[in-house]
């Protein structure tokens, strides 16, 4: 009972703050000129990233030994798909270094905050 409910309490907000970091990301690198399309892509996907796999991170609690392992495992796939070449042209991301880089992980850090200040608002009933 409830299940519906209790999905969309935590998908909506996750999906949102999920949406705004990374059109916040991909805007920033946008603005940057010395970034091309591709690096602005990736920065974008950086930054979605960050914030889904926290949102993993969350609803995988409490933390069991499996549970970490496929947090770990979702991070490691998702890094793997931007670090190896092959797989990143699959996907057309494209290296992207520097201050760009660090938009994107600073704007999915951002988002997985307001998504945990979300999840604990949501579930303490405040």
């Amino acid at each position: 009972p409830g299940f519906v409910r209790r999905v969309l309490r935590a998908a909506i907000p996750a999906g949102v703050v999920a949406a705004a970091s990374t059109f916040g990301a991909y805007a920033i690198a946008r603005a940057d000129q010395a970034t091309g399309l591709a690096e602005d892509r990736t920065v974008a996907v950086i930054a979605l990233t960050v914030v889904a796999l926290w949102v993993l991170a969350i609803v995988a609690r409490p933390y069991t030994a499996w549970r970490i392992g496929l947090v770990l495992l979702m991070a490691a796939g998702a890094a793997g798909a931007i670090l190896i070449p092959a797989v990143a042209g699959f996907f057309a991301l494209a290296p992207t270094a520097g201050v760009a880089a660090l938009a994107g992980l600073a704007v999915g850090a951002l988002g997985a905050v307001v998504v945990e200040l979300l999840w604990r608002r949501a579930n303490t009933g405040g």
